[in-house]
């Protein structure tokens, strides 16, 4: 029963909420998306390709740390939300699911880059620095030898060559030497595992640790190609990239640009770019990365490990 009611604060219009998403360019990677994982699924082999039936893209500024796209597929009209909504919690595809933002994936040879930067900016290495990729690591044989697929490459390489051919012999070796520890300090660095700072609920990301209850001493070396526990969301992954374009400048990622009012449309709130954390280079360290980045996206090889 209502004893009574009083109205203690009249009540005022909000302000409309700016995001850095550009609506045109938001659509154009949502059908680029969508485009590219049916491509996959029509034109490649078993375990090539053809499996892919969901995936994520983010795209920043780099020189904001604003979000520009954040694309998800499978995804769901907006507009048949309420009317579609049984269908779209029962579907298997899961296109409820925020995988930009929540999904958490193994990186792969994405992370390679990382390891490099630790290695370099540890002085564990040194841009001419090589080591021999005999296609078999030996360091723990006989009991383990995992192997490298070498693409395009065999014998010694350097951080750039390691990277143009994504050795896992070069990073296997560089990461054990450089130790689990300091490659997390510098993946957090560059904004994996940690949060970005976007507004919306992200999940936090896991890199391997000595800590880990499954933890052996082929973690070591497994996490340096991508693999053991690591896992991040594409937002990470976004950052991260980013965050080396920079040359080790970390933005606070996120999707609100400002604030305006309601009435006039007059911008009243501006957000500006802030810087979360910088990764300090006398060596020439981020130029020899992105260096060896470059060539392996002009060379056209996998990533696969």
């Amino acid at each position: 029963v209502i004893q009574s009611s009083a109205i203690s604060k009249a009540p005022e219009p909000g302000r409309t909420v700016m995001l850095t998403v550009n609506k045109e360019f938001q659509q154009r990677v949502d059908a680029a998306l969508e485009s590219y994982i049916l491509t996959l699924q029509q034109t490649k082999g078993e375990n090539q390709g053809r499996e892919a039936n969901a995936g994520a893209v983010v795209v920043i500024d780099v020189k904001t740390g604003g979000i520009l796209a954040a694309s998800n597929f499978p995804s769901y009209d907006l507009n048949l939300y309420n009317s579609h909504y049984s269908d779209y919690a029962s579907d298997p595809a899961l296109p409820l699911y925020d995988r930009a933002f929540q999904g958490l994936y193994a990186p792969g040879s994405t992370y390679k880059p990382s390891v490099a930067l630790a290695g370099l900016l540890n002085g564990i290495v040194d841009v001419q620095d090589r080591v021999d990729c005999t296609g078999r690591y030996m360091y723990y044989a006989p009991s383990y030898t995992p192997r490298c697929q070498q693409y395009g490459h065999s014998g010694p390489v350097n951080v750039v060559t390691a990277l143009q051919h994504s050795c896992n012999i070069y990073f296997y070796d560089v990461g054990r030497r450089a130790t689990l520890e300091k490659c997390a300090e510098v993946a957090r660095a560059l904004g994996l595992g940690t949060a970005t700072g976007v507004e919306v609920g992200e999940a936090g990301g896991r890199l391997t640790s000595t800590e880990d209850s499954n933890y052996t001493v082929s973690l070591d070396i497994q996490s340096a190609i991508g693999q053991g526990n690591n896992a991040f969301t594409p937002v990470q992954l976004a950052t991260y990239a980013a965050t080396i374009a920079n040359k080790g400048v970390r933005y606070r990622t996120h999707l609100v640009q400002g604030f305006l009012d309601t009435n006039t449309g007059e911008m009243l709130e501006q957000v500006e770019p802030q810087v979360e954390q910088v990764l300090e280079d006398g060596i020439g360290a981020f130029d020899a990365v992105e260096q060896g980045m470059v060539l392996m996206a002009q060379g056209n090889y996998t990533l696969a490990n």
